[in-house]
């Protein structure tokens, strides 16, 4: 469960948080390449299945990224944000917004706080949301989705051919 992993990342002798709350099987954890290996055995110690190394470019979603997001929220401050004409749920607090003034803060935090995508997918299948699609290479959180939502209809675009079958999309549902 994400308590028991952050409590191993507590533990740690170094930098580590828990990055992103997937699903029950997939927690993610990142810091300092000592403090992710030393919550990972503590992670293990507290009966973790499985840890595994992903090689990723860095700390995303954690104080690391601390820098990057001082130079996001200047950017952001530059532009014009509207207010969304659907509902957005962020995933750095799994909540549903409107209002373009949450916009900025919510985009900002999200560079160092974790992603809670189990609770975003809770809180879109309570709003009524059964169709998820994923545009880019592979499916991982179509699959998270296909899992998590019951009836979920899922759709992972990777090619443009994946595109001709969006519009066939049965939303629905």
């Amino acid at each position: 469960a994400a308590d028991e992993v952050a409590a191993a990342c507590a533990e740690a002798d170094g930098d580590a948080w828990l990055a992103n709350d997937n699903s029950d099987g997939q927690i993610v954890i990142a810091g300092s390449e000592a403090g992710v290996a030393a919550a990972g055995e503590a992670a293990k110690q507290r009966g973790a299945k499985r840890v595994v190394a992903l090689p990723v470019a860095g700390a995303f979603h954690t104080p690391y990224m601390a820098e990057a997001r001082q130079r996001l929220e200047t950017a952001i401050a530059a532009t014009t944000l509207g207010d969304a004409s659907v509902s957005v749920v962020a995933n750095v607090d799994a909540d549903v917004h409107h209002d373009s003034g949450d916009f900025a803060e919510l985009m900002a935090a999200q560079l160092v706080s974790p992603v809670r995508w189990r609770e975003t997918l809770a809180r879109l299948a309570d709003v009524g949301v059964t169709a998820f699609v994923e545009p880019g290479p592979g499916g991982v959180l179509t699959g998270m989705a296909k899992r998590a939502v019951r009836g979920a209809t899922t759709l992972a675009i990777a090619t443009p051919d994946d595109l001709e079958k969006l519009s066939e999309l049965d939303t629905t549902a």
